[in-house]
């Protein structure tokens, strides 16, 4: 179960660590897709102002040469063919979008066949006013009041036909020639009968010889002597401007609203692509819209860029970025797993090692208690009959014979309590410690009432100079600790009154600092080290009680499992203390020296 938690914990880290590796590696994408895309959009939008940019101005320049016209004609009281032929070639020369440039006079049924005589006259042998019956072929026009003939055209090459056709022959064209009143250019969509292709529109503005005449404080229009029209091809012109900007992707639809229309109508798409007004979004990045005022009309253009052009965003660093955070988070993820892998062979090693210690230690523990067992026997057995031969054969042997009955028996006892001492170290290092808050003043007070008959023996006291603070440790062996060290203090003391002083410090570099101080004969500081080592006895056991030189070794011990250290000041002939340090756990309560 403990390992079933385990996998499952660290398993569900890799996992989160991949979805967040993944989640950032894909919004990184998005974020770079995204800022590259909107620097192309913008780019784009800025090329397609310029396309608009270019187109208005060709468009003005056109109307331009419909002003020079104008001009030219005002100017002069007559122009033949050849001033015509002239003076467009020079402001026409460069401009394939223009289809034709026509002059059409209004002619009055009396002037007619004078205007066919002069056309005669200039080269147009065939000249007549014309129109077009219902099959589509060319008639003499219809006797009436006044007629609209195209006189002059340009180039001539592809507008001879069209030479002397009358435009008020259309009634619809006839009503718009009527219309026009005044100098303002204007562009119609007209039905092709000139056979142009079909993206070509005429523009038309009208000649006034003095259009104005005041009368009061009013000027009255006159009517007009005709009317200069050129025939723009937009789909030439649209052609010419994408490749001088160098963009000739872009997909333009044009929409025209006359004054008196309600409604946007088409009048040129260079694509298939379904784009109108009412299905364009302002929020497109690669659409752009821009509405400008011209020939008396409302023109809107709507620039949109083709979806192949649209796959020529540079994805590379977006794609560079999720590959490179997609590759680290393998790399960890690969990294990690093998790193679990590892760690649970090692644990599962460890596991398998603590097994068998635990289980050595056991067999160890058995063997030490027979063994101790086996060995305290004969040491009981001899023990025994040296009790015997004392008790039974006392009287009969003399002094020394008796010394060296009590001399076995005391060595006995020595060798029983070393084999327990020995078995007491060697369990040490294994059982485990009841560790537990334990109030150390209450531990000292509690020796004092044990060891109260050893004191009073000893002419000892014991003294506890500051109150010990709760620590967390195990009271048992600690208990022991204390034991040990006072019972040592008095021991090795030759003085008649024996003090034993018990108290802490506060040291800034260790902390609380437990001590255990006598008046007793001191220790040499060659010896210092000596002191903790095992079987390690510094004085003669004549001159003190016997000892089984295990008590410190134990003492450091304990102190060592309690995550502590102890160490000794001692100056011979002047007393010892030894020092020490517990950090199991934190002090629950806090010192009062």
């Amino acid at each position: 179960m403990i390992y079933e938690k385990r996998f499952i914990k660290k398993y569900f880290l890799i996992i989160a660590i991949a979805i967040v590796g993944l989640s950032f590696a894909c919004f990184s994408f998005l974020v770079l897709y995204d800022k590259e895309r909107n620097s192309q959009a913008l780019s784009y939008k800025l090329y397609a102002k310029n396309i608009i940019s270019v187109i208005e101005i060709q468009l003005k320049y056109i109307s331009s040469v419909l002003e020079s016209l104008e001009a030219f004609y005002e100017s002069s009281n007559y122009v033949d063919r050849e001033e015509f032929k002239t003076y467009t070639k020079l402001v026409l020369w460069d401009k394939p979008s223009v289809k034709a440039l026509q002059w059409i006079p209004k002619v009055y049924d009396a002037e007619k066949q004078s205007y066919i005589a002069k056309a005669k006259e200039t080269g147009i042998a065939d000249f007549s006013i014309k129109q077009l019956n219902s099959l589509g072929e060319w008639i003499p026009s219809a006797d009436k009041k006044y007629y609209y003939p195209v006189y002059y055209s340009r180039p001539i090459s592809s507008t001879a036909h069209l030479l002397g056709f009358d435009w008020s022959s259309i009634p619809a064209r006839q009503k718009l020639l009527e219309s026009i009143n005044d100098h303002t250019p204007v562009f119609v969509n007209l039905t092709n009968i000139e056979g142009f292709s079909k993206y070509t529109y005429p523009l038309i503005t009208p000649l006034f010889k003095y259009p104005y005449r005041e009368h009061g404080s009013e000027y009255i229009k006159r009517t007009p002597l005709g009317f200069f029209v050129i025939f723009i091809d937009f789909d030439k012109l649209i052609t010419e401007v994408l490749q001088q900007i160098k963009c000739n992707d872009a997909k333009v639809h044009i929409y025209i609203k006359r004054p008196l229309d309600k409604n946007y109508k088409e009048i040129y798409r260079n694509s298939s692509y379904k784009l109108n007004l009412e299905n364009y979004k302002p929020n497109d990045l690669f659409c752009y819209k821009e509405t400008f005022n011209w020939a008396a009309n409302d023109f809107v253009f709507l620039i949109h860029r083709s979806e192949m052009s649209r796959c020529h965003i540079n994805i590379y660093p977006a794609l560079i970025s999720l590959l490179l955070i997609l590759a680290l988070t393998f790399l960890l993820c690969f990294h990690l797993l093998k790193s679990m892998k590892k760690e649970d062979e090692i644990r599962r090693a460890v596991d398998e090692r603590t097994l068998e210690l635990k289980k050595s230690n056991e067999e160890l523990d058995k063997f030490a208690y027979i063994a101790s067992h086996d060995l305290k026997e004969p040491i009981r057995g001899i023990y025994s009959y040296a009790n015997f031969l004392k008790t039974d054969y006392g009287t009969h042997l003399d002094a020394e014979a008796n010394e060296m009955i009590d001399t076995i028996k005391d060595q006995c006892q020595r060798l029983s309590a070393l084999i327990s001492s020995l078995l007491e170290f060697s369990r040490l290092g294994r059982v485990d410690f009841a560790y537990k808050t334990t109030d150390l003043s209450a531990v000292v007070e509690d020796l004092k009432l044990s060891l109260k008959p050893y004191l009073e023996e000893n002419n000892a006291k014991i003294i506890l100079e500051t109150k010990l603070p709760s620590m967390f440790c195990d009271s048992v062996r600690i208990g022991e600790v204390f034991r040990n060290l006072i019972t040592n203090a008095v021991k090795y003391n030759l003085n008649e009154s024996k003090t034993v002083s018990v108290g802490v410090q506060i040291r800034s570099d260790l902390g609380q600092v437990f001590y255990v101080k006598d008046n007793g004969i001191g220790i040499d500081v060659k010896h210092f080290d000596d002191v903790f080592q095992i079987f390690r006895r510094l004085n003669a056991s004549s001159q003190f009680a016997e000892g089984t030189g295990v008590g410190l070794t134990l003492v450091k011990r304990i102190i060592e499992r309690h995550g502590g250290k102890i160490w000794l000041e001692s100056e011979k002939g002047k007393g010892t203390t030894f020092f020490f340090t517990l950090n199991v756990g934190e002090t629950l309560e806090n010192f009062d020296g």
